[in-house]
């Protein structure tokens, strides 16, 4: 999710409110695929999910993702975030996996800070913790992009950086030493 909320109580729509002041929603099936890092793995490599949208005066639901929008839109914004995060793995998912434990589904929370600069160049920080503490971690993410307008075509070219702290990645793709085989 790329904006934060405008909760703004004006009659004209904000940026972030692209159809005006109705709320949005929308609700589908998703499918998470892909490979797994994990040698002989067994387990689905696909799953479909239920997906849920939602785009409100202040509540942003995309999928496994939400934000409720604190500012008042302007260059600086700042929002609550929550993220499902799906487990990385059962031990079951493959024979090497074994005492190895599963590896828990969990729930981030935390925030997102949004700069609009002069120019259509936007900063994004985003910070978020383990709120369950499964793995102990957090994720931090920094973002810039910049906004380019033909027309009525948008094109918004974006770099960034995302940290995973090392709890999260032992976690997931660590080996304890009573685990090594």
């Amino acid at each position: 999710i790329d904006q934060v909320t405008d909760s703004g109580g004006d009659s004209k729509p904000g940026p972030t409110r692209p159809s005006g002041r109705q709320a949005q929603l929308g609700i589908g099936l998703g499918l998470l695929a892909g490979s797994s890092p994990y040698v002989k793995f067994v387990g689905d490599d696909a799953r479909l999910i239920p997906v849920v949208t939602y785009f409100g005066e202040r509540l942003r639901i995309f999928g496994p993702n939400l934000q409720w929008g604190i500012t008042n839109g302007g260059p600086i914004r700042l929002a609550l975030t929550g993220r499902y995060r799906f487990g990385a793995y059962d031990q079951g998912d493959s024979p090497l996996l074994q005492g190895m434990g599963d590896r828990e589904s969990t729930v981030f929370g935390g925030f997102l800070l949004q700069l609009e600069l002069p120019r259509e160049i936007g900063i994004k920080l985003d910070y978020q913790i383990d709120a369950l503490d499964r793995t102990g971690g957090d994720l931090t993410g920094l973002f810039f992009s910049r906004k380019f307008q033909a027309g009525q075509l948008n094109f918004t070219p974006r770099i960034g950086v995302n940290y995973l702290s090392a709890e999260i990645s032992n976690y997931e793709f660590g080996v304890a030493e009573e685990q090594a085989t």
